[in-house]
């Protein structure tokens, strides 16, 4: 977790802060922030958010979550980085979260009877995610959109059926039943 160890370089927090930046990045007209986030476990998740440079007026929002595919090196959250830098020099800020299931030995080392448990964590997350995202000065709530990959989408699924503020959902390579993805293998 790279960015706990960046987290010791950082002030401390107050009892306000919700987010540090950790590394800005400009790509053509997209504007890339890697940062830790507050989440209402009271623990950090890193993300990405990606904006347009000199955005004015209200844009479209689009949450990222990628796929679980432990050996491969965009199963975590740059799987849609590029997407998201594309979108950005279109108009919209995007958020690409880490998940639980973004290391490389997650799936190995996980506890199958706490798999419940973790899974109604993740996406009391996701949906931290979403708050924070639509925080975002600028962002507008009448135009916001989830996209999953595999995991990330089974959990969009979910968060998409309970969470009205989500206008237009791109589900890619998801299943039905938890249990063929926590059953692999």
């Amino acid at each position: 977790m790279k960015w706990l160890m960046l987290l010791a370089f950082l002030p401390a927090w107050g009892a306000e802060d919700r987010a540090r930046v950790v590394m800005t990045e400009t790509r053509g007209r997209a504007v890339i922030e890697d940062l830790v986030f507050r989440n209402s476990f009271r623990e950090y998740d890193s993300a990405y958010r990606v904006c347009p440079a000199g955005r004015g007026g209200k844009v479209p929002a689009v949450l990222f979550v990628h796929w679980l595919e432990t050996t491969h090196s965009t199963s975590n959250r740059s799987q849609f980085l590029d997407e998201a830098i594309e979108l950005a020099e279109k108009g919209a800020c995007s958020l690409l979260v880490s998940t639980i299931w973004g290391g490389p030995d997650w799936f190995r080392h996980r506890d199958p009877a706490e798999d419940r448990e973790a899974t109604i964590r993740q996406l009391a997350r996701l949906k931290d995610a979403l708050d924070f995202l639509l925080e975002t000065p600028g962002i507008d709530p009448a135009r916001v959109a989830y996209v999953g990959h595999d995991f990330g989408g089974m959990f969009g699924a979910v968060l998409a059926g309970k969470e009205r503020r989500v206008e237009l959902c791109a589900i890619q390579a998801a299943t039905p039943r938890w249990h063929e993805w926590y059953l692999l293998g």
